[in-house]
């Protein structure tokens, strides 16, 4: 099962769902469209997830695979891979570069249990 589905392609493909002449092929292209975003998120220490950026880019690799298969088209298969990679990026770039939690506090040590910032005053200011 993959996180993109058949939906989604058509949607990027701007293909209506209940045109289904093409639909084993484009289910076929969302196995390695799949394989590809793995890697992607891999090369950045992701792991896959259902966010819509994520399912986006899933989707139009699938079409981009579709699109190339089947040679020349409008728009370009080129596109789509260039899709794939703008949704990738504001996914890596909003939650894979500046993780919300990334589970340290501002000046926390990890090699260590003393932190730089600490929470008491100065020496002799009466500050605990």
């Amino acid at each position: 099962m993959t996180i993109a589905s058949l939906t989604d392609v058509h949607n990027v493909l701007n293909i209506p769902t209940t045109d289904t002449n093409n639909d084993t092929e484009l289910t076929y292209w969302l196995t390695p469209a799949e394989a590809v975003l793995v890697q992607w998120l891999k090369a950045f220490g992701g792991t896959l997830n259902s966010d819509q950026s994520l399912v986006f880019a899933e989707a139009a690799l699938a079409a981009w695979f579709f699109r190339k298969a089947r040679g020349p088209s409008t728009p370009p298969a080129g596109a789509y891979l260039d899709m794939a990679k703008e949704s990738f990026n504001v996914y890596k770039s909003g939650t894979l570069m500046y993780p919300k939690d990334p589970g340290l506090t501002p000046m926390e040590s990890t090699s260590s249990d003393q932190t730089t910032g600490g929470t008491g005053g100065a020496a002799g200011s009466g500050v605990p």
